[in-house]
């Protein structure tokens, strides 16, 4: 068993999960299979930080002073 991240939705009155492709292939997943599933939240993945190339803490030429 493989662990998948899925973003919920809304839709209507529902909250849906749709479930990757990468999961459906790895488990062999088929319609009108009935399948166990296990819900965790997991915080939001952020991207990349900014990468802060400056020398000093403030500015980068008070080093030079």
């Amino acid at each position: 068993m493989q662990s998948f991240v899925a973003q919920a939705r809304r839709v209507g009155d529902q909250i849906v999960i749709t479930i990757p492709r990468e999961a459906v292939v790895a488990e062999q997943i088929c319609a009108d299979v009935f399948v166990k599933v296990s819900v965790e939240r997991v915080r939001q993945q952020t991207t990349a930080k900014k990468c802060d190339e400056s020398l000093g803490p403030d500015d980068p030429w008070k080093l030079l002073e």
